[in-house]
This record gives structure tokens, sequence and C-alpha cells, in this order.
């Protein structure tokens, strides 16, 4: 379920980047055209993603149906990679974010989501056992000053510091 290594890969020259922006971005509008009338802010939605795949090429969006307590509804997400360094090593943290319908009001939901051979970590400071993502950015999210890139800044330099899985290999 997520991005091929490609994906991965560091651009071999600006103009490459900004082809690839490009068609992440073209991606973005092909997802955002399923997604239902409940989100009252779009353009905002589209804005605040677009301003984070200009620069981060591992995530992806996408939209999903959701079934419970006997409702079902459709929700944009992002969910990739983030990339982080620890103790000099690189490791891709596997993460998904919802954006609920009321986004921006609301900030977006955040998880960890382990793949094969890895697991959360139990008791860690800001991943909960279920994935839930728990940081004062978030519990702060601001509708006017909030960002989605400034969010991805400050999982990855979070999860740089502690990171909230480990293999099971």
């Amino acid at each position: 379920n997520f991005p091929p290594s490609s994906l991965l890969a560091p651009a071999s020259s600006p103009g490459a980047m900004d082809s690839r922006a490009s068609g992440r971005i073209a991606k973005l509008d092909e997802v955002l055209r399923q997604v239902p009338y409940q989100y009252q802010n779009k353009a905002r939605l589209r804005s605040d993603v677009a301003a984070l795949l200009q620069s981060c090429n591992t995530l992806q969006p996408q939209t999903g149906t959701f079934s419970g307590s006997g409702r079902t509804v459709t929700l944009f997400y992002l969910y990739g990679v983030l990339p982080i360094t620890y103790n000099g090593n690189t490791y891709n943290i596997p993460v998904t974010m919802y954006f609920d319908p009321p986004y921006p009001k609301q900030p977006p939901r955040c998880f960890v989501t382990p793949t094969n051979g890895m697991a959360l970590k139990p008791q860690h400071a800001h991943v909960d056992g279920g994935g839930m993502v728990y940081v004062p950015y978030l519990s702060n999210w601001s509708e006017s000053s909030s960002t989605v890139p400034e969010l991805v800044r400050i999982l990855t330099s979070t999860f740089s510091a502690s990171p909230p899985v480990h293999s099971t290999n």
C-alpha cells in the first residue's frame, strides 16, 4: 500500500522535481474530485496539501470509504512514509493522515501504520497503542495559522528523536 521506492528517490535535478511535483498535484486534483460535499473548505484542503506535495514526495493523496456506528463516510487522506534520521541511519515511518470534513477547523488525525516486519513501540510518548499520534501542534491546531507542511516537519522531527516503531525481524 505504500509508494514504490522510485517515489522515495531524490530528484536528479530541480526540473525533475518540478515535473514530479506537478504530477503529484494532478493526482491531488483527481482525488479531490472524489471528496464528498461535506468538505466545506475544499479550496483550503487543496492549498494546504498542494503546498506539502511541492516538497514531500513520500505521501500520496487518496480517498477511502469507512463504515462504523451505522454510517458510512468518504474521507480524504494522505498515506506513505516520513523519512527520518535516527542514530545516523535513515528510516521510513509509515503514516496515514486523515482529513475529516471540518478541516481546517479541526486538525488532521495522524496515525503511524506499521507494515509487515515492524510494530509500534509500547508506551511511546507521542503515539498510542492504536497508532494515533499526539503532539502539541495537533492539540493546539489553529485554523488560521497551522499548516500541513509544518505538521509534517514536526512529526518528522519528533519521530527522528524517538522512532515510534521497531523492527520485529
